[in-house]
């Protein structure tokens, strides 16, 4: 079997092709479009990025894939790209695979409002923002102070055309400035659906930071 039967990864499932080195050094958001048990083969849809498709440039490559177990990372070697209905790029997986716990997750720099309140207490949203987001938490700095191991329930928009989305978290780390108090707080509970769009958003803004020459 190329993916343990505990896993449950079938066709359709929703990836992600990771680019390790070079240019275009980034995970990209994909699909598992065929499962080849007999060659050993995995063919998913070609990564785009910006309309165009990546360049295959990078010194190893990678495919996350999701499952009800968490995202497991896979070593892969390229084999071919075939014309279907759409472009395939069909792999080999080259190694065991890894669960990728979220705080390995990128972290990027960013500067988004949120709303939040503290879980279990029935009281007005307060204000805060984010400076850095990932899919394992976020550093932010809030309208009060708060304590560590306290839950809030943060209401964040992304600004990715999908809406807010409320997010579950534990304050974990609390660091006082000249101006401000910052707060790290740890994301709790989030479904995978999440964890993608909260990828690609990171994926996008590193892009988007990269070109800039910013990082």
């Amino acid at each position: 079997m190329i993916f343990p039967p505990s896993l449950r990864v079938n066709v359709g499932a929703k990836a992600f092709f990771e680019i390790e080195g070079g240019a275009f050094s980034g995970v990209y958001p994909t699909r598992i479009e065929d499962i080849n048990e007999t060659e050993g083969l995995i063919s998913i849809a070609y990564p785009v990025y910006k309309g165009a498709l990546v360049p295959l440039r990078g010194d190893k490559y990678y495919i996350w894939v999701t499952t009800q177990r968490g995202i497991y990372k896979y070593p892969i070697e390229i084999v071919g790209v075939k014309e279907e209905n759409i472009s395939l790029l069909v792999l080999r997986i080259v190694g065991r695979g890894e669960h990728i716990q979220r705080r390995r997750f990128v972290r990027v720099e960013v500067n988004l409002p949120f709303t939040y309140r503290l879980k279990g207490k029935i009281t007005s949203p307060k204000k805060g923002f984010a400076k850095d987001l990932s899919a394992g938490g976020l550093r932010g700095v809030f309208e009060e102070p708060l304590l560590i191991g306290q839950k809030v329930l943060i209401r964040l928009d992304l600004e990715d055309g999908c809406g807010p989305m409320v997010l579950e978290g534990r304050i974990v780390r609390i660091d006082v400035g000249d101006d401000e108090i910052e707060h790290g707080v740890e994301f709790l509970n989030l479904g995978e659906k999440i964890i993608r769009r909260i990828v690609r958003f990171a994926f996008k803004r590193e892009m988007e930071l990269r070109e800039k020459g910013l990082i």
